[in-house]
């Protein structure tokens, strides 16, 4: 079997999980693992099995309590190294089977399916020989929570053939893929905030907040369904609407955290921290929201669900905000956009956050909403300030940067709309982690980062 054959396991997990002991059982190499109180493991290494059937990666403790940013570097890196396998999640047996499956969830739950395929997650749990419950009953809470229906065991008494023949099998159902891990992927899957009370309470607030609008929103709708109110065509129009509303008003909360809690995004110490929050936060966001795209995604049919061709290039864009305004392929609307004005295409959205109540309104479908946005040449100007910039002014970038009114645009099937496209209307992946303002800075930070990091190379075993 040649190298590039041989499958490529990078193990995750906390620190002290034993991600260093089941390495040096495979490979035999010693030194790496330690019973000190902090994260002993640096750096990501790799090395091949002693029998050569796995390429096996050892990585810091994602959790470690200094210089996370540091260690998770590392971890992307490794990632990046070359097509995974399996990411092996190992966590360490507990008195408490349940807490075991809740370390496990915490991890599984970064790498959702729009970040890295589900299906290259395995399981490890180490020091089984602590505990007194047995695997058969380790894997029925796991199915039962997480719907995983295997998992690999190890305690001292294991022998390396017989781990390395577990992780093998976990290895058969899956497939190598490659993963390119950019600085939005790296604050996705990976926590790097620290424990700022002022911070945290200011995101859980605006999280809180966020589910609260969501949840209201989302029994309207159901009520609406049940009872007929409004008829299919315009249930569509109202989730559609809601997601697109919803996702500007996460645009709206990374701002105010950024404002109140001072992030600017200068220093390059305190960047890292103030983007670990806003990712963290953002990903929470994510989740919610994504509640209301798989709710959407039942209309999303053979009608015009707010697909529509440019008349001069055919790039087909999906509708945001559904405005009819004079715009340019490649562009969004700037600037002029209250987002809790909750006016969109088609329903206006109102909350009352005084008495945590929420209201539904269908607009008249001749009102004018685009002469009273361009009224005073708004847009206009904010168009051809856009495309005297570089990025996605014409001729580069998505889209050919010619003017374009949504209203005149041919509607586009949704079997016409490219696969890369519309893989999964649910997928929240179009979210990004931080505001536009701080992307550039934190970008350079994070290719700066993994530029300094040596080269990886497969160590032999040692036989």
């Amino acid at each position: 079997m040649s190298s590039t054959q041989v499958p490529y396991i990078v193990m995750l997990g906390d620190v002290g999980a034993g991600k260093s002991t089941i390495l040096e059982k495979l490979t035999g190499t010693t030194g790496r693992s330690s019973n000190s109180s902090t994260s002993y493991t640096h750096t990501a290494e790799v090395f091949q099995s002693f029998d050569g059937r796995l390429i096996i990666c050892d990585t810091p403790g994602s959790n470690a309590t200094k210089d996370k940013f540091g260690h998770n570097i590392h971890i992307a890196h490794a990632i990046k190294f070359r097509p995974v396998t399996c990411i092996l999640i190992v966590v360490k047996a507990e008195v408490r089977i349940d807490n075991v499956v809740t370390s496990v969830k915490e991890y599984s739950e970064r790498f959702i399916p729009d970040q890295l395929p589900i299906s290259l997650i395995a399981v490890c749990v180490t020091h089984m020989d602590l505990v007194t419950w047995k695997k058969a009953e380790f894997l029925e809470y796991l199915s039962t929570e997480l719907g995983i229906e295997t998992a690999v065991t190890s305690s001292k008494f294991t022998s390396r053939e017989t781990l390395c023949n577990d992780i093998l099998q976990e290895c058969k159902k899956k497939r190598p893929v490659p993963i390119e891990v950019d600085s939005d992927t790296f604050l996705k899957l990976f926590k790097i905030g620290n424990s700022n009370l002022k911070v945290l309470r200011s995101i859980n607030h605006e999280v809180s907040l966020f589910k609260l609008k969501v949840d209201k929103f989302l029994k309207q709708f159901q009520e609406y369904q049940t009872s007929q109110t409004y008829g299919y065509e315009d249930r569509m129009n109202m989730i559609f609407d809601f997601q697109s509303l919803m996702l500007e008003e996460i645009i709206e909360i990374q701002k105010r955290v950024s404002k109140v809690n001072k992030f600017e995004f200068t220093d390059e110490n305190k960047m890292v921290i103030e983007a670990g929050h806003l990712a963290n936060m953002t990903n929470q966001l994510r989740q919610i929201l994504s509640v209301v795209r798989i709710e959407a995604s039942q209309y999303h049919k053979e009608v015009d669900t707010g697909f529509r061709k440019c008349p001069f290039c055919n790039t087909i864009w999906q509708k945001s905000e559904g405005c009819d305004d004079l715009t340019n392929c490649g562009s969004r609307p700037f600037g002029v956009f209250d987002v809790w004005s909750g006016e969109m295409s088609s329903f206006k959205f109102t909350w009352n956050e005084k008495d945590e109540i929420f209201w539904v309104r269908k607009l008249a479908a001749d009102r004018s909403r685009s002469a009273a946005r361009t009224s005073d040449g708004v847009i206009e100007k904010a168009y051809n300030a856009y495309l005297s910039e570089s990025v996605g002014s014409r001729g580069t970038g998505i889209g050919c940067g010619n003017f374009i009114s949504w209203s005149k645009m041919a509607p586009v099937p949704v079997s016409m709309v490219p696969v890369k496209f519309d893989h999964d209307i649910s997928s929240t992946h179009d979210v990004k982690t931080i505001p536009q303002p701080a992307r550039r800075s934190w970008n350079v930070h994070f290719d700066a980062a993994i530029d300094k990091l040596q080269k990886l190379q497969v160590k032999p075993s040692v036989r």
